[in-house]
């Protein structure tokens, strides 16, 4: 039987520089880094789900195909975090809007290697 989803991982030929930028953008520390010949890496810990930015030998460049995976938040302030992304530099893919779908409302960004990630929050 599964367990919940415990660890997202992004493979990248630079890890930390996508750490620092998640770092800055959540406001956020390490909680976890390995550092040993085949397995480098660092994560953070985002509402209970390690985050994980690796080193990967096949990896080269930025996402290819950015809107095939999508990580997506639920958050309680969507404007803070439309302030966080703007200060960090994020290209904003969807500026805030209502999506009726999901009765929220969304920014869409992409990190510095051009993988999507997704805020929401809630209307109430």
């Amino acid at each position: 039987m599964l367990g919940k989803l415990d660890c997202v991982a992004i493979w990248s030929e630079d890890p930390e520089k996508l750490f620092q930028w998640y770092k800055k953008v959540f406001g956020v520390e390490e909680s976890l880094r390995e550092n040993a010949a085949d397995d480098t890496g660092v994560g953070i810990d985002v509402g209970g789900l390690l985050l994980w930015f690796g080193k990967h030998s096949e990896i080269h460049g930025n996402n290819k195909d950015p809107l095939r995976h999508i990580l997506e938040f639920k958050v309680e302030n969507l404007d803070e975090v439309y302030g966080w992304l703007k200060r960090a530099g994020a290209k904003i893919i969807r500026e805030p809007s209502y999506s009726p779908t999901v009765n929220a409302d969304v920014v869409t960004a992409e990190d510095p290697e051009q993988n999507t990630i997704q805020f929401f929050q809630i209307r109430k």
